[in-house]
């Protein structure tokens, strides 16, 4: 069955209905969504799914929301959210900024924005993607967040990675180092920046991009698989070489002389 209108389709909808799918116009049933009506009389709606349309404004959102899935749309702006919503994802809009975010947030994904900066994260976050945005610092992250994809951005700097992260996706920024990576990292992808070293690498990790950087401070020549294969190898090597080069600054400094390490 088709419709002539978003309004008339939503009018068809019980108003105990805990799930609305207008993605992509519904498959074909309805006309381009370029504004959705108010919803706010669907007082179980758990999940709302208005992606891919042209909709440029979202009304007021049901209290009982938990996922709101609204991405590929001509949005500035979101409403305020549901303090019960669980995933947020709103990746490939317009959006400048961001609501304050639900306590409760597990989920979000913003990616490909215009986002210049991020509210401060919820404390139950385990998955974050503001990749390709304007973001020129990172918020402090919550130490439940296993995923972080901040990659694309303008960032020179990034915050203390708490232990539980899996997977940090970082490249093509501006950093010019790393923090301390948490043993549980398995998954760095660091290429694409100013890095000139290395943290100390994790012994589990599995996958480990950094090429176009300007690392130096490692054994030259080595690659990514030689990297994962020799870890403690490395790892004592850093530790060496760092040990040698304060040395040799105090030296310098203190007593006007200078120890060759190369």
């Amino acid at each position: 069955m088709s419709y002539n209108n978003i309004e008339n389709y939503l009018h068809t909808l019980s108003e105990n209905i805990e799930i609305i799918d207008l993605a992509d116009k519904n498959e074909g049933k309805l006309e381009t969504i370029i504004n959705l009506p108010n919803i706010s009389k669907f007082k179980n709606l758990k999940k709302l799914d208005c992606s891919i349309n042209q909709i440029t404004f979202l009304p007021k959102l049901p209290k009982s929301l938990e996922y709101l899935f609204c991405s590929s749309n001509k949005l500035n702006n979101l409403p305020i959210l549901s303090e019960n919503l669980l995933y947020l994802y709103c990746s490939c809009n317009q959006l400048t900024y961001l609501p304050s975010l639900p306590k409760n947030l597990k989920h979000i994904v913003c990616n490909n924005n215009l986002l210049d900066f991020l509210p401060e994260l919820p404390e139950n976050l385990e998955y974050l993607n503001c990749s390709n945005n304007k973001l020129t610092f990172m918020p402090e992250l919550p130490k439940n967040i296993k995923h972080l994809n901040c990659s694309n951005n303008k960032l020179s700097y990034l915050p203390t990675l708490p232990k539980n992260l899996n997977n940090l996706h970082c490249y093509n920024n501006e950093l010019k180092s790393l923090p301390i990576l948490p043993e549980s990292i398995t998954y760095l992808y660091c290429y694409d920046n100013k890095l000139s070293y290395l943290p100390i690498l994790p012994l589990n990790i599995e996958g480990l991009i950094f090429e176009n950087n300007i690392i130096y401070e490692i054994v030259n020549g080595f690659n990514k698989k030689l990297v994962i294969k020799n870890l403690k190898i490395i790892n004592k090597f850093r530790k060496l070489y760092y040990l040698i080069k304060i040395k040799n600054w105090l030296i310098k400094h203190y007593y006007n002389k200078k120890i060759d390490i190369n």
